[in-house]
């Protein structure tokens, strides 16, 4: 199919500026069609159906209750997170950067649109606590560089927003308070 299609074509002439991204989606699909190869031919396999093959590869295949969710954290991607809803959610590193990613910004091509709406799937699968952090400094390469909050946390409206910023760096007994009033008030 994919060459009936010629989605490579397809790819070459959606990202004429920047061939390197057609070849990264490129290599997704072919990423794909290996692993589900690989399912078919699985001998131990016993079901070899598509609805087996996307439970297998799901990174949450089960609903589950809250007694079961007790004291259990889920750390995925915004990508796995579409169409989930957690009580709490935490988004860490809304940097300039990291989202909208970097590469997202140099294309151009309006993948920073893709970025947003991303950012709004990440922010609306809280049912009642949204949490989003950034760092002033991150490690990097072995250095530290500087870093600014993500420009689509300007896109938030005031209302909706407590900040906590502190004003000079802790001590490392205060970071531990912190984190003993987090942890109690979150329940252990």
């Amino acid at each position: 199919m994919i060459d009936e299609i010629d989605y490579w074509g397809y790819l070459i002439q959606e990202y004429q500026k920047n061939e390197k991204a057609a070849r990264y989606k490129f290599l997704n699909i072919e990423s794909l069609i290996n692993s589900i190869s690989i399912w078919e031919n699985d001998s131990d396999n016993f079901d070899r159906s598509l609805y087996a093959y996307l439970n297998r590869i799901t990174l949450i295949s089960r609903d589950t209750t809250e007694d079961e969710e007790k004291g259990k954290v889920n750390v995925m991607t915004i990508h796995a997170a579409k169409g989930l809803e957690f009580p709490v959610v935490f988004i860490i590193g809304a940097e300039d950067g990291i989202i909208p990613h970097a590469r997202s910004v140099e294309e151009g091509d309006g993948s920073v649109e893709e970025e947003r709406r991303l950012f709004y799937v990440a922010i609306t699968r809280a049912q009642d606590k949204l949490f989003i952090s950034s760092c002033q400094h991150r490690r990097k390469m072995g250095g530290v560089v500087e870093c600014a909050p993500s420009p689509f946390l300007q896109e938030i409206p005031e209302n909706l927003v407590e900040y906590h910023e502190p004003s000079t760096a802790l001590e490392a007994e205060q970071a531990l308070d912190i984190l003993a009033q987090m942890k109690a008030k979150f329940g252990n």
